[in-house]
This record gives structure tokens, C-alpha cells and sequence, in this order.
């Protein structure tokens, strides 16, 4: 089973307790997540019975992805707010995950950016990707979290524009805010979510019947999604490495006289290990590869993606 380390960075009021816990919960007839601890998902069914947003609870959870019955990655999610750049700590944090979701609100977007949230956010990531890169580890991937997009709605209405209109704005311009998504090696994903309709004000308590999840699956699709394909990267590797030792160990064989029983022996049993282990690692390759076509089909072309700052699919933003 895959678990994936997922910090969920956002500064406080962003929205980011409220999208775990609509994140613990949703389904799409096929795929889903459920919270085996029980805190998202507690505070989830307190919104939608009675409308209590989330507190901060535990900083960390677990989000189990099913695809139907099976179990396709468990992501184990770490919320944290933005740190100081120069604190080795907060860095190493950081640079220690699988994957980064940056939660920025919606409603702070709509109404123009806060100096200074950005360039915090994108030093604290790229000098974690330093870190990474230094040690020869590759890039995680950046998920940016547009939050509370009824805002971004209610902003186009006020100004006479359409809905999809103002999110796309808004999205696109998401890369100039947050120039790491445009770093050499790092693939993004920008995705507008919201949890209802609840309008600027903020109090503790909503009105149930407001409450409209959309986007929420799209990150943690794509976050599966990449580290699932990287996993069968790496047994493709693994393949052509236990291909090329059976060659090797084969062409022993036929040259070996037939005096040498011992050393015959012994290559005859690396043999079988390797073909054995080959029989192993491509059952799992298949079995990766399955997971991550569903997961793509999930996802194509529902939201921007990026890799090397570069759109990879024609996914526009939509309202909910």
C-alpha cells in the first residue's frame, strides 16, 4: 500500500481545516476517501447535520483513496502554517514530503493578493526543493488549493462577468503569485475547490443547506495519481535491472564447463530468484499501472496541470 506525506500549507483562516475534512469524505460512485481516525470526518458530518465549521484539530490525518473496495494510496496529510523561510526546521519539514498542497484563499484572491503571503510561501518551497535536489531526491509535486471559490463567484457577479470567466483569471494567474509551480523540474496542479456557499461571513455556524463540495477530489487524484506513476517508473527500472542480471548470469551458464557443478548451480539459482522476482515486480507494475489509469481518466482534463512551467492538458477551471 502506498502512503504518501502530504504538508497541507496554508495560513490560518485559509480555509484549510475545512477542505480536510470535506476532503474525508467525498465519492464519485467509484472512487472515494474515508478518515480511519475519525477527525475530518467527525467534523465533517458535524457541518452537514448542523452546520459547525471545523477547528483546528489534529495536525495530522490519514485519507485512505479507494477505488471501490481497494485500497489505492493511503495520503497521511500534515497541516501546518506558513514558516519562516530561514528556519531550517520549518525547511526540513517541508523538504521531507511527499507532496505540498498550498491552500490560498479564494476570497483574498478576489480581492487582491496580500503582500508578502506569496513570496513567503514560494521561498519556504523552493528551499525545500533545494534541499531535495541536493541530496539527489526529485522535486514533489505542488498542488495550489484555491479555497472558498464562492467568493470568486460572488465577485464575478458583482462585476457582471461570468463565473467561469473570473475563476480562469484568477487561475491563470496563479504562476505569477506562486512562481515555483513554473520551476524547472516541478509538476503543479492548480484547482479551485470550495465546501458551500457561505458567503464573507465567517461565523462558527453555517447553514447546513449551503453546503456544496466541489473540486475536492482533484487533489488528492492527482497527488495519488503522480506518486502511483512514479512508482511504476520505478519498477520499470527494477525490471530492465533483474532482465539485464538473467542475460548476464545466462551467458555464464552456457560458457561454464561442465566440471564446474558448483559454480553451476549457484547461477542457476539466481536465475530462478531473478525470474522469480521479475514475476513479482511486474505484477505490481500492472497493478500500479491500472490504479493510475483510473486516477487519470478521474482527472483529465478537469484542471490545469503544469510540469516544467508548462501547461500538459486543456483542463478549464468550473464553477460549482
Amino acid at each position: 500500500m502506498t502512503t504518501i506525506g502530504v504538508t497541507v500549507l496554508g495560513p490560518p483562516g485559509s480555509g484549510r481545516t475545512t477542505l480536510m475534512a470535506a476532503m474525508s469524505a467525498w465519492s464519485d460512485g467509484r472512487l472515494s476517501t474515508s478518515d480511519p481516525g475519525g477527525g475530518p470526518h467527525a467534523a465533517w458530518r458535524a457541518l452537514t447535520a448542523h452546520g459547525l465549521l471545523p477547528r483546528e484539530g489534529a495536525p495530522v490525518h490519514d485519507l485512505v483513496l479507494r477505488d471501490g473496495d481497494e485500497v489505492v494510496a493511503v495520503l497521511r496529510c500534515a497541516e501546518v502554517s506558513p514558516a519562516d523561510p530561514a528556519d531550517p526546521a520549518a525547511v526540513a519539514r517541508v523538504a521531507a514530503s511527499d507532496a505540498v498542497h498550498l491552500v490560498l484563499d479564494g476570497g483574498l484572491l478576489a480581492a487582491g493578493p496580500p503582500d508578502g503571503l506569496f513570496e513567503y510561501m514560494t521561498a519556504l518551497v523552493r528551499r525545500a526543493l533545494d534541499v531535495r535536489r541536493g541530496v539527489g531526491r526529485p522535486a514533489f509535486p505542488v498542488v495550489v488549493l484555491i479555497s472558498k471559490t464562492d467568493l470568486i463567484v460572488g465577485a464575478a457577479d458583482a462585476a457582471g462577468v461570468s463565473h467561469e470567466e473570473r475563476l480562469a483569471e484568477v487561475v491563470e494567474a496563479v504562476p505569477g503569485l506562486l512562481p515555483v509551480v513554473r520551476d524547472e523540474d516541478v509538476t503543479a496542479m492548480v484547482c479551485p475547490v470550495q465546501v458551500g456557499w457561505f458567503g464573507a461571513a465567517r461565523e462558527a455556524r453555517v447553514d447546513p443547506a449551503r453546503v456544496h463540495p466541489h473540486g475536492l477530489d482533484q487533489a488528492v487524484v492527482f497527488t495519488a495519481g503522480y506518486h502511483l506513476a512514479q512508482e511504476e517508473s520505478r519498477c520499470g527500472a527494477e525490471l530492465r535491472a533483474l532482465a539485464a542480471a538473467v542475460e548476464v548470469r545466462q551467458d555464464e551458464l552456457a560458457g561454464l564447463g561442465r566440471h564446474r557443478r558448483g559454480r553451476r548451480r549457484e547461477l542457476e539459482s539466481a536465475v530462478s530468484a531473478a525470474v522469480a522476482g521479475y514475476a513479482r515486480v511486474e505484477e505490481l507494475r500492472k497493478t500500479l499501472r491500472r490504479r493510475t489509469d483510473v486516477l487519470s481518466a478521474a482527472l483529465a482534463g478537469h484542471v490545469p496541470v503544469l510540469r516544467h512551467g508548462h501547461p500538459i492538458n486543456t483542463g478549464a477551471p468550473r464553477a460549482g
